[in-house]
């Protein structure tokens, strides 16, 4: 993929204007996908786009402790996150470039006691 023809493109469609870091974040990406077939990259910018509020770079998800309480064990959403102790709304939240969010998924990825890795 030439950097040059990716730049005008996402600026021309997706980026009005584009913030050095955007631009930061998209080379990151390039980088480190750059073994991937030109679909799995095409997903993988897909998601990271939408997922982490067009910043290109992971992020933790937005909100403060009212938002998080959704989230918490006993609501209909914190079950299915299986979100089982007090605090896991905001604890477990998302984070990341694909929003990793609740203590199964957490637990998954072996973050449980972790959260902020």
């Amino acid at each position: 993929m030439n950097p040059a023809a990716f730049f005008a493109s996402v600026r021309a469609s997706l980026f009005r204007p584009m913030t050095q870091g955007q631009v930061d974040g998209c080379n990151a990406l390039l980088i480190e996908s750059k073994a991937l077939p030109l679909t799995w990259r095409a997903y993988l910018f897909g998601t990271v786009y939408h997922e982490c509020d067009r910043t290109m770079r992971p992020i933790t998800e937005y909100g403060g402790p009212s938002y998080f309480a959704k989230y918490e064990a006993g609501t209909t959403i914190g079950k299915r996150f299986g979100n089982t102790q007090p605090g896991d709304g905001a604890r477990v939240k998302g984070r990341g470039y694909v929003q990793l969010t609740g203590r199964d998924n957490y637990t998954r990825a072996a973050l449980e006691t972790a959260p902020d890795l």
